[in-house]
């Protein structure tokens, strides 16, 4: 019985943390390939903080493997400083039905290069 018991709670661990895993790796390529459309690439212009959301979500939500419901959101966006503060929540549930959350933030510095 200890070792069903002990499995269940390494396997719930495992599922929390691999989560946390994908959460954050689609979080940093989102982010990334966003700046880059908006300063590198150049491929259409973003105007505001709508336009960086949406333009995030889209890359965000197709790099998502995981049947979690994600909540994005923009905690600050200030252009004149370029700064971006994102955080991203999924809720997700677990094998034994227990509910899970994972939550992860980043702030981001947008730069030029001139």
């Amino acid at each position: 019985m200890t070792f069903v018991i002990s499995g269940a709670v390494h396997i719930n661990a495992a599922a929390g943390n691999s989560r946390e895993m994908e959460l954050q790796e689609s979080l940093d390529h989102s982010i990334t390939d966003t700046l880059e459309t908006l300063f590198v690439n150049k491929s259409y212009e973003i105007q505001d903080a709508d336009e960086l959301m949406a333009d995030f979500c889209a890359g965000f939500c197709a790099g998502q493997n995981s049947n979690a419901d994600i909540t994005v959101n923009l905690i600050g966006a200030n252009y004149d400083e370029g700064l971006v503060f994102i955080e991203v929540i999924a809720d997700f549930s677990y094998q034994n039905n227990n509910k899970g959350k994972v939550r992860c933030r980043k702030a981001v510095l947008l730069e030029e290069e001139i």
